[in-house]
């Protein structure tokens, strides 16, 4: 799949108007925000201050206004709030994919987990738990899993992930090896 086809498939929500628009987006930005920053700290705790780092640096693309500027922009035009931030993100994501350098390519990444988190915030849909809840060990295959995602697995349920796609120097596989979780890619 293209990059833009990897979006969030956000639903269509017709908005009331764009004054509420703009200030749901601003709440799922601060929630969005709140979370990472929760999420840095609690990576820092379990893998390290480096591994942290990681949703730290997500969080920048929260309030950065190539993002934010963008997306209020499409709420005034008479996109949703859901509508705006998965495109807008999608398509900032899109350039950085495109750039010949490796580290830009692997953001691309982030932004795309950080365009998710905020789309999941204003549906109201909640990050899966990746784990049998009997407490056996699984092993996860995806195409791939957002960085955040990986951050949030706990070790000792998680036996390995299979993904069909990603990079040694993604942040996926990079926290997987803080966390000690082994990770095959190119599935």
């Amino acid at each position: 799949a293209s990059p833009s086809e990897e979006r969030s498939e956000a639903p269509v929500r017709r908005p009331v108007d764009g004054a509420t628009e703009r200030e749901r987006l601003r709440q799922a930005l601060d929630a969005a925000a709140a979370d990472l920053a929760t999420l840095e700290a609690d990576t820092t705790t379990r893998a390290g201050p480096e591994i942290g780092a990681i949703f730290g640096a997500q969080a920048l693309f929260v309030v950065d206004p190539a993002i934010v500027e963008p997306a209020l922009a499409a709420i005034d035009a008479g996109a949703s709030a859901e509508e705006a931030i998965d495109r807008i993100a999608a398509e900032q994501a899109d350039i950085l994919a495109g750039v010949d350098d490796e580290y830009f390519r692997e953001r691309a990444a982030d932004l795309r987990d950080v365009g998710r988190r905020i789309v999941d915030t204003l549906v109201g849909r909640s990050r899966p738990e990746l784990h049998h809840r009997d407490g056996s060990p699984a092993i996860l295959a995806a195409d791939d899993l957002d960085p955040s995602v990986v951050a949030a697995l706990r070790p000792e349920l998680v036996a390995g992930i299979a993904l069909a796609g990603g990079a040694p120097s993604g942040h996926a596989a990079i926290v997987a090896r803080a966390l000690g979780i082994p990770l095959v890619l190119g599935l």
